[in-house]
């Protein structure tokens, strides 16, 4: 019998385009966060990270290249016996494909689905649908705080690398106890570092759960004079010196809850 992930993700895929389909729950809880292993490896980057880094088999023709993912270990370690392998999420998988165009083939003992870059594409989309205006609890709110001061660490640490980012401000923004979103305010830099941090917040964050990050905010509107008034999640100027850079080092990043009356 194939795994459940399987028929999870054949039924989003099958679905119409934007359509809201019973296997949506369970693709966020069950697939989402799924391991799979697959041919990689972790690599040391600067600041003490680790990045993790992929390789796929090359195919002939217009095909594009082809990443086999694996649902057990052991099954992994003896196809990719000739290198190293990895463990990560499949939400990591889907956040690969923004950047890179591949197939996953996923395996499980005999069985095998074939997912196009296209279909990773629309897994993608499928994880942020049906969630525009739901109510969220008390607790929800405190699961996303713990996951945004993961990601906001990572953020400063990129920021940290790239001279030409000034600082970053970061909030979860609610509106009138809807779900919260987080939104970030970039001063300096290029265009590319805001989409960048984007992507690195969907290491940390639920599917359900949205980051954008803007390098630029009207100053006179209420959420530009909100996110500017709260301490900034990373201050270059702050960080000069060596008092500076330790101080950031090992002080919490400050992110905070923005409410918005838009009633």
């Amino acid at each position: 019998m194939a795994h459940p992930s399987f028929g999870i993700i054949s039924q989003l895929l099958e679905a119409d385009p934007g359509a809201l389909t019973s296997a949506l729950p369970r693709f966020r809880e069950e697939v989402w966060s799924m391991p799979v292993w697959v041919r990689g490896e972790q690599v040391e980057v600067a600041n003490n990270q680790t990045a993790t880094t992929l390789q796929l088999s090359a195919r002939e023709g217009d095909e594009l290249p082809l990443l086999p993912a694996y649902l057990n270990e052991a099954e992994a370690a003896a196809d990719l016996a000739s290198g190293s392998y990895v463990c990560v999420p499949f939400r990591f998988l889907l956040l690969f494909a923004e950047s890179t165009r591949l197939d996953v083939a996923l395996m499980d003992g005999e069985e095998l689905l074939a997912i196009s870059h296209d279909g990773l594409m629309a897994l993608r989309d499928s994880a942020v649908l049906g969630n525009e205006g739901v109510p969220v609890t008390a607790e929800e709110v405190g699961q996303m705080a713990q996951a945004v001061e993961r990601f906001a660490a990572q953020a400063r640490t990129y920021c940290a690398s790239h001279a030409d980012i000034a600082s970053l401000h970061l909030s979860l923004v609610s509106m009138t106890g809807l779900k919260p979103m987080l939104m970030g305010w970039l001063s300096g830099g290029r265009d590319e570092h805001a989409l960048a941090l984007e992507l690195l917040s969907r290491q940390f964050l639920q599917p359900s759960w949205r980051c954008r990050v803007f390098d630029a905010l009207p100053s006179e509107g209420r959420l530009g004079q909100a996110l500017t008034a709260l301490p900034a999640v990373y201050e270059r100027q702050a960080s000069q010196g060596w008092f500076g850079k330790m101080k950031q080092k090992f002080s919490a990043p400050a992110v905070q809850i923005i409410q918005l009356d838009v009633s």
